[in-house]
């Protein structure tokens, strides 16, 4: 599963007019953020070299590219507002003039005096606060949850007409597959001299 871009974009790697997106990874947040991390190739006969060993030697390394429009990754939120009432306890101050006597019968006098105390008093106030949401995902596989919300940024950007589904393997069929198939063979046998297929 992948999307082509059948118009030209920059990157990294210079200018490529069949760019071959796909997400590699995902990471969800219990903040209710979904991270897809997005990996890049001039073409896709650059990512079947990828997907396999050939990648990690000769000229086949470093062949993911960088974007700046589409970026490494796309957030998606999945979370929700909801209103919560908290009640919490309150410390008030309070000042009271008391009227207080001494002695008694012709001797009895009375003075009055301030006294300072703290009154426990309970404040209600309502907050909004941010949660996880997963109902989007439920009976949905995840990765194709990924690919229509990295479609709908594609096409925003280059124009419905210019992505492309490809719902292929990505070294399933065609020549190339077929060279790569026989160049996996060969190393598989020992010959690890064999020159990888050229895109």
């Amino acid at each position: 599963m992948a999307l082509t871009i059948n118009t030209p974009i920059g990157t990294d790697r210079g200018l490529t007019n069949n760019a071959y997106v796909r997400i590699n990874e995902y990471r969800v947040l219990k903040t209710g953020e979904c991270i897809f991390d997005i990996h890049i190739y001039k073409s896709k006969e650059d990512a079947i070299i990828a997907d396999s060993n050939i990648a990690t030697y000769g000229k086949s390394n470093h062949l993911t590219c960088m974007s700046l429009e589409i970026g490494k990754e796309l957030r998606v939120d999945l979370s929700r507002e909801i209103v919560k009432t908290v009640t919490i306890p309150t410390e008030t101050p309070t000042t009271a003039i008391v009227t207080k006597t001494i002695g008694s019968g012709d001797r009895m006098k009375s003075y009055t005096v301030t006294e300072n105390s703290i009154e426990m008093q309970s404040r209600t106030f309502e907050t909004t606060l941010k949660v996880a949401d997963w109902t989007t995902l439920e009976n949905h596989n995840i990765f194709e949850f990924g690919y229509a919300m990295l479609k709908d940024k594609l096409v925003q950007l280059y124009g419905d007409e210019n992505v492309i589904d490809d719902h292929t393997i990505a070294a399933g069929s065609g020549p190339f597959a077929t060279e790569l198939s026989v160049d996996i063979a060969a190393r598989r046998a020992g010959h690890i001299d064999s020159v990888p297929p050229q895109s």
